[in-house]
């Protein structure tokens, strides 16, 4: 499968946030923004938490970018951050190769921009 249906086809996360608790979401690629919703939404792709164009993706990094993170230290292997000039996207992959095959995703559609 390639890298853009990879993120079309979407995946669920646990997003950590540097105020709140994390929550899970369904995060997808919509066109020109990645997209985030609530995971029992997956096939109304138009109720949307949430999104960051392509565009304004400026890095993309393994780790915790602001947020506190998880009391459980196993799961920080698990964990990578989207990174804009005005906001992070912290995202927690259900397991290390989720996490490498969408960090990659997103680098080589960052090629395209």
């Amino acid at each position: 499968m390639d890298y853009k249906n990879i993120l079309k086809q979407g995946e669920i996360f646990v997003k950590h946030h540097r105020f709140t608790s994390e929550k899970l979401r369904y995060i997808f690629l919509e066109g020109d923004s990645l997209c985030w919703g609530l995971p029992e939404n997956q096939d109304s792709r138009n109720k949307l938490k949430g999104q960051i164009k392509i565009k304004d993706i400026i890095n993309v990094q393994g780790g915790l970018g602001k947020s506190k993170g998880p009391k459980d230290e196993y799961r920080l292997d698990n964990i990578f951050t989207i990174y804009t000039d005005k906001r992070t996207l912290e995202l927690e992959a259900k397991s290390q190769h989720v996490k490498l095959l969408w960090m990659n995703s997103i680098l080589q559609l960052l090629k395209e921009k």
